[in-house]
């Protein structure tokens, strides 16, 4: 058997330029750890994050992150086109990392 530990963890610095348009800094931290490999592998990449509202329920957000670490990739991009539905998508209530959902 293969038995691997993994962690995550992503913070986000976002700033509201107006209603429309947002900008950011994120950040995501992982580790993995093999079993047979007592050594965690940390993945460290940072970046800028851009969150532009087309409509009050429609968001697209844009994410580079650059990694830190020697483990971690070069670059990592995320390009997401999203509809908030219903109760919970209020301006406050709507802010994540990016990076958190597409792992």
């Amino acid at each position: 058997r293969d038995y691997k530990v993994t962690g995550v963890q992503t913070c986000a610095l976002p700033i509201s330029i107006d209603e429309k348009l947002g900008v950011g800094v994120e950040s995501r931290l992982d580790s993995e750890n093999d079993i047979d490999d007592r050594h965690a592998h940390l993945n460290l990449e940072l970046g800028p994050s851009v969150q532009w509202r087309l409509t009050s329920h429609m968001h697209l957000d844009l994410e580079s992150l650059f990694g830190v670490t020697g483990f971690a990739p070069n670059v990592e991009t995320f390009v997401v086109l999203g509809y908030d539905f219903g109760p919970g998508s209020e301006p406050d209530e709507r802010l994540a990392p990016t990076s958190l959902h597409m792992k």
